[in-house]
C-alpha cells in the first residue's frame, strides 16, 4: 500500500509540475534529490519538464484523495497536456497492475524538453505577490520566448556566468536558490530585452489556448483548418489548398527567425514533416 504524502505543495497560477516538485525539494529540506524523487515517484532522478512526463500516476497515489481524480488534475493543471489534446492526440486509459490510473502519457514530442524559460520581471513579482517565485507553464510551451504578461524576452540561462537552467535529470532550484555562481535571477541584472510584436502575440495567444484548451476530434479539425484556409483564399481547382501560397503567407507572416524557434522541423529544411510535427505550425494556420 502506498503512503500517503502528508503535503504536497498546491499549485500556484500558471504553475509547471517541475516548480511544484522544486518547491517541494526546498521545503522539505531534502539534502539530496534522489530523495525526493523516492518520496514522490519511487523512481530515480529524471526530466520533469517533458510536456508530459512519467510516473505522475505514482505521485497522485501518494497524495490524499483519489487517485484517480489527483492525476487528472496534475494533469490538466500542471502539465502541456491539455495544450496536446486540443490537436486530436488522445489519451487513453490504461491498467497498471490492478488499479486504472485513467490516463496515458503521450511519449516524446518535439519541444517537450532541454530548455527551460524563465521571466526574470516574474520571479519578483510572484515573489511579492505569492510568496515565492515559480516557473510558469505558459513560458514552456514550444516555440514561446517572450512573458505574455510583462512582454519581454524569457531567458535559459543565468544572467551573469550563462550556465544553462536546466540540467538533464534534475531539479530545476535556480528561481529558488539562484546559479551555482551565487547569483539569483532578477529583473535589474542587465537590461531585460524587449520581445518583438510577433513574439509577444505568439506568447499571448499560446497562453490564452492553454487557459481555454477543450478536446476537439481531429476529423472535426481538419475540416476546420481546410475551411478556413479555403476561406482566406489559398485555393487551387476546386476545393484543393494551395499548399505553397499557404506555405509562402506562413513565413511572410511570422518570419523564417520565428519559425525556426517554433519548429524544428523547418529549422532542420524539412518542411514537408512540419504540418505532422508540432502544434506551432497549427497555430499559425489560425493567426493567418
Amino acid at each position: 500500500m502506498e503512503t500517503t504524502l502528508s503535503y504536497f505543495p498546491a499549485p500556484l497560477p500558471d504553475e509547471a509540475i517541475i516548480s511544484q516538485v522544486a518547491r517541494y525539494h526546498i521545503q522539505r529540506a531534502h539534502r539530496s534529490e534522489q530523495l525526493t524523487y523516492d518520496e514522490l515517484f519511487n523512481a530515480p532522478p529524471f526530466s520533469l519538464t517533458f510536456w508530459v512526463p512519467p510516473f505522475l500516476d505514482r505521485l497522485a497515489n501518494k497524495l490524499s484523495g483519489d487517485a484517480e481524480e489527483n492525476l487528472g488534475h496534475l494533469l490538466e493543471r500542471s502539465t502541456l497536456l491539455p495544450l496536446f489534446r486540443v490537436f486530436g492526440k488522445g489519451i487513453q486509459e490504461e491498467e497498471a497492475g490492478n488499479q486504472k490510473i485513467g490516463f496515458v502519457a503521450p511519449r516524446r514530442t518535439v519541444g517537450e524538453s532541454g530548455t527551460t524559460h524563465i521571466c526574470p520581471s516574474c520571479i519578483v513579482e510572484d515573489a511579492e505577490v505569492h510568496g515565492s517565485p515559480y516557473i510558469h507553464l505558459a513560458h514552456q510551451i514550444p516555440g514561446v520566448s517572450a512573458c505574455w504578461k510583462h512582454e519581454t524576452k524569457t531567458i535559459v540561462r543565468c544572467q551573469y556566468c550563462k550556465c544553462p537552467f536546466e540540467i538533464r535529470k534534475g531539479l530545476i532550484l535556480s528561481p529558488w536558490q539562484g546559479c551555482n555562481c551565487g547569483r539569483h535571477i532578477n529583473g535589474s541584472a542587465s537590461p531585460v530585452e524587449q520581445a518583438s510584436p510577433i513574439e509577444v502575440e505568439f506568447a499571448k495567444f499560446s497562453r490564452d489556448l492553454l487557459e481555454g484548451a477543450v478536446f476537439i476530434e481531429p476529423e472535426l479539425l481538419v475540416k476546420v483548418y481546410k475551411s478556413r484556409i479555403l476561406e482566406l483564399g489559398f485555393r487551387r481547382g476546386g476545393n484543393q489548398i494551395a499548399r505553397a501560397e499557404l506555405f509562402s503567407a506562413i513565413q511572410e507572416s511570422y518570419g523564417q527567425e520565428q519559425l525556426r524557434k517554433m519548429d524544428s522541423a523547418y529549422c532542420n529544411g524539412r518542411t514537408v514533416a512540419m504540418g505532422a510535427r508540432l502544434v506551432g505550425y497549427i497555430f499559425f494556420m489560425f493567426r493567418l
